[in-house]
């Protein structure tokens, strides 16, 4: 049975909307250092193997309910010193074939996920109808001869899931805020936009 977003190892998830005005900046940490001996040509050296996202996002609180329940938040995670779950707003996997019931793969277009997987990442699945589904992937791995990545779960489907029932298929981040001050910017009384620093905690996965 597939995750939902309530049951995510009792850590919580943010779910406060993104300005898709302003779209979220990523960066990617991919730890490595280029070095060369007198002459000889240079050499890149992996240093380690994880791969991590960051990203900028403005938030967009539209009521005094909103408001409260982000500084309820942010207060509960001590600034940045708390953990919690997040949806990156892009589509990270595109699927190609149709999935069913019991499946434990899912057959996505190629994408070079597989370069950079870590064995602790976590997808969302948002369907037609509001449902949102999340998986552990356990594996990553390029299928030469369909051209597809495969990506093997940890836990089976539940449902089956055309390819028209998916909205987006994206990476679900464990991570904290990358900064303690947060600077609220009213438009007006019941609304308000705060920029936001998320840093993927690639070592700590639960």
């Amino acid at each position: 049975m597939a995750d939902d977003l309530n049951d995510l190892g009792g850590y919580p998830l943010f779910d406060f909307d993104l300005n898709w005005a302003q779209l979220p900046k990523t960066t990617i940490a991919i730890p490595r250092r280029m070095f060369n001996f007198p002459g000889t040509s240079h050499v890149v050296e992996e240093l380690v193997a994880a791969t991590q996202f960051s990203f900028d996002a403005e938030a967009v609180l539209d009521s005094e309910t909103d408001i409260d329940s982000f500084l309820d938040f942010i207060t509960a995670r001590d600034g940045r010193v708390g953990a919690f779950w997040i949806r990156h707003p892009f589509q990270h996997f595109t699927l190609d074939v149709a999935a069913t019931n019991t499946d434990g793969v899912l057959y996505c277009d190629y994408n070079h996920s597989a370069l950079s997987w870590q064995g602790n990442e976590r997808i969302y699945i948002d369907l037609v109808g509001g449902d949102t589904l999340t998986f552990e992937v356990d594996s990553i791995n390029y299928n030469g001869s369909t051209s597809r990545s495969e990506l093997t779960l940890a836990t089976n489907i539940d449902r089956d899931i055309a390819i028209a029932d998916i909205v987006k298929i994206g990476r679900l981040l464990y991570v904290r805020f990358g900064h303690d001050s947060f600077k609220l910017e009213y438009l007006r009384t019941e609304l308000a936009t705060v920029d936001l620093k998320f840093v993927e905690l690639i070592q700590e996965y639960p």
